[in-house]
Parts: C-alpha cells; sequence; structure tokens
C-alpha cells in the first residue's frame, strides 16, 4: 500500500523491474538536447523505434525512460547514489567506458517497449480482453491524474505530466501507455497461471536456488501468509472534485463507504468486492486484492491486524492512517507459505518468459537513435534529491 502521490509511478515501475532475459536493444548513444525547451514540439511525436505493427514516439519514450529511472531508484533506494550523481544530468555521467547513464535507460526503454509490444501481440492473438476493472481505471485516469496534481500543487493533470515527463506528455498518450502497460500487467498475471508445477518440482526449485532466495529474503520456513481485500482512500490537501460525489475530501467519501457497509446485513466477501466495484467507479477509491505476509512493507497498522492469532475470515478493519484511509477484509489464510508461493511464481514466470522472448525475436525492430530526444523530468529529478 502507498500514498497516493507515488501510486502511478511505482505501479508503472514494477513491470519495468522486471527482466525478460532479452538484452540491450542497442548500445548507441542518442542525440538529446537538454534546452528542451527549445526542441521543435514536433520532435516530441517523431517515431524513433518500431517493433511489428507497434510504433515508439519521443513523448511515449518519455514515460518508458522516467519510468525505469524512477524503479531504479526505488530499488536501489537510498544506495543508488553509490551509482548516480542524483544531482547531475545522466548524460554527464558515464554507466561504462563507452555508455552513458542516460544510454543506459534509453537501452532499457527500448527493451521494455518491445517487451510490452510482444505481449500485447500475444494477448491479442489469444482474444484477451481488459478486465472490467482496468477498463474503468483507464476511464478515471484524467480525474485520477487531476487529484494527484491538485495535492502537489498544478493546476492541470497536463502540467504534472509535463513535469514529470516532459513537454510532450498529454493526457492521451499517456491514458495510451498506461493501455499497454494495464493489458501486460494483466495478461502476464493471467497467462502465467496456465502453467503448472507439482509439488515436488516447487520444492526442487527452491533448493536448487537456496542460496539466491535467501539473498531475497526469501527462506524455506513455515511463514503464513493471508489473502485480504482491501478499499484505500489516500489523504489528499485539497477536496476533490467528482462527477458523481460532487466536491469532497476523502475523508467524506471514507465516511460514506464506511455508512454504506456497516448499514448493510451481508458482510459477505461477495459483497465486499461488489462495494469496492462501486465505489471505485467513482474514481477516489483504490480497490485492492493482495496476498499479504508479514513484515511485506504494508501499513503496520494493517499487519498487525491480519497476523493476530484470533484473525478469522469475515472479520474486517475500518482504519484512518498518515498514509490514508482503509477498509480491510480478510478473506482466509493462504494455502501455501511464502517461499512456495515464489518458488512458483519463478517457475510460472520463466516459462511464460521463454513464450515472450520467442514472440520479440519473431518481430522485426528498427530505431533511430539519431532522432530520441529524452525529455528531462523537472519532478523525478527533484524527488531524488
Amino acid at each position: 500500500m502507498m500514498k497516493q502521490t507515488q501510486w502511478l509511478v511505482r505501479l508503472v515501475g514494477m513491470l519495468l523491474c522486471m527482466t525478460l532475459l532479452v538484452g540491450c536493444a542497442s548500445e548507441e548513444s542518442a542525440q538529446t538536447d537538454p534546452q528542451q525547451d527549445q526542441v521543435d514540439a514536433k520532435a516530441w511525436e517523431t517515431v524513433v523505434a518500431q517493433c511489428g505493427e507497434h510504433s515508439l514516439t519521443n513523448a511515449t519514450l518519455s514515460y518508458y525512460f522516467w519510468s525505469g529511472y524512477a524503479a531504479f531508484l526505488n530499488y536501489y533506494d537510498s544506495s543508488a547514489q553509490v551509482y548516480l550523481d542524483l544531482y547531475k544530468p545522466l548524460n554527464e555521467q558515464q554507466y561504462s567506458d563507452d555508455m552513458t547513464w542516460e544510454d543506459y535507460f534509453i537501452n532499457n526503454a527500448l527493451t521494455a517497449f518491445r517487451q510490452y509490444s510482444a505481449v500485447c501481440d500475444l494477448a491479442q492473438e489469444r482474444g484477451y480482453t481488459l478486465s472490467e476493472a482496468n477498463a474503468k481505471l483507464l476511464e478515471n485516469l484524467e480525474q485520477e491524474l487531476l487529484a494527484t496534481a491538485q495535492e502537489m500543487g498544478f493546476e492541470s493533470a497536463q502540467d504534472y505530466l509535463q513535469t514529470n515527463y516532459g513537454p510532450g506528455a498529454t493526457v492521451e498518450n499517456y491514458r495510451a501507455y498506461m493501455a499497454d502497460y494495464l493489458m501486460v500487467r494483466e495478461y502476464i498475471a493471467a497467462a502465467q497461471q496456465e502453467y503448472n508445477f507439482t509439488e515436488q518440482q516447487i520444492e526442487e526449485n527452491y533448493d536448487q536456488n537456496a542460496s539466491s532466495y535467501a539473498e531475497r529474503g526469501v527462506e524455506k520456513e513455515d511463514q503464513v501468509m493471508a489473502s485480504v481485500r482491501y478499499l484505500a482512500l489516500f489523504s489528499y490537501d485539497q477536496p476533490l472534485e467528482t462527477e458523481a460525489l460532487g466536491t469532497v475530501t476523502a475523508g467524506e467519501v471514507f465516511e460514506m463507504l464506511m455508512t454504506q457497509w456497516e448499514e448493510s446485513e451481508d458482510h459477505s466477501e461477495e459483497a465486499f468486492m461488489k462495494l469496492g466495484e462501486e465505489w471505485s467507479n467513482y474514481g477516489v477509491v483504490q480497490n485492492y486484492v493482495e496476498q499479504m505476509r508479514p513484515n511485506g512493507g504494508n501499513v503496520e497498522e494493517i499487519e498487525d491486524w491480519v497476523f493476530d492469532q484470533e484473525r478469522k475470515a469475515g472479520d474486517y478493519l475500518a482504519l484512518e492512517s498518515d498514509h490514508g484511509y482503509f477498509l480491510v477484509y480478510y478473506s482466509k489464510p493462504c494455502d501455501h507459505p511464502y517461499w512456495y508461493e515464489q518458488s512458483l511464481y519463478d517457475l510460472q514466470y520463466s516459462a511464460f518468459s521463454a513464450i515472450v522472448n520467442e514472440k520479440i525475436e519473431s518481430m522485426d525492430f528498427s530505431f533511430e537513435a539519431d532522432q530520441i530526444v529524452i525529455a528531462q523530468s523537472q519532478d523525478l529529478y527533484a524527488a531524488s534529491e
């Protein structure tokens, strides 16, 4: 769980952290102009890469590039400064003898673009369509962006996007990027579930890679996990303008949500799911389902409540904290410990990655290094300071 100000950037960053065993697209340097205000507006719509039927403009490249940068900072946290000078432009820092850090993130961005293109094509070939919940998220995206922009003192969603991703960013091209992101994220999760492994295979995989798992903090122990659902409203400094509810604060929305839930005679999990679907449609409530583990980085009060020895299916928690407002529903304890789930995930991920890599290799790919322009992200540089 995280604050609303971080949600969109970290959401995209999660997938960019993944490696599908594909090498960097190129180590050639791009022609970048640090004076981005002087760049011709048409440059942002210039197509700089092509993968199969998918085109990448400089504007969309910025989403891949700066989301990858944010994911890097999030992954390494304070130790990122061992590798990068966070106060110095990336194209003035050497990653290697023949490659700057800007080149490194460009290569990562192009690799991610190829991955997205391949997975979107695989999904289309299977006739897979975006879930209703994610379709609604895209529909409400501008409202979500506006809420974040207002909290951070911007006048519009576009001002917020352009501070993060440069002059080429618009709500329209960001929505198109997020549509691909959500499809990739959703289809990967669905496709991986089709790969089945025996308990023996799962345990053997863990044992053969025990040292690697230990480095990731995944120990072979009977660490209980729990399946929970929760609705989250993140704290805002300013009232929210919503079409369905008018001008409201997060606290007022939470009060209405809790009133509806507590006055209902049906407190089943199905009823909670319907409640989440209804309120997420208003564009201010986030609806989650999660397999939670102790010390998993969630809100401390929620973890303490979930793993209380007296917890039972159907219990719920209403919480107001520094992170926002939460209504949490305890579904059940999970069938397997954390190490088991991680080993299974890795096996499924490896099997699906092979399919994606095969698809990537079958798709024509080209790019124009001398046409690439990297927008300077004022907000992400500032956030790293």
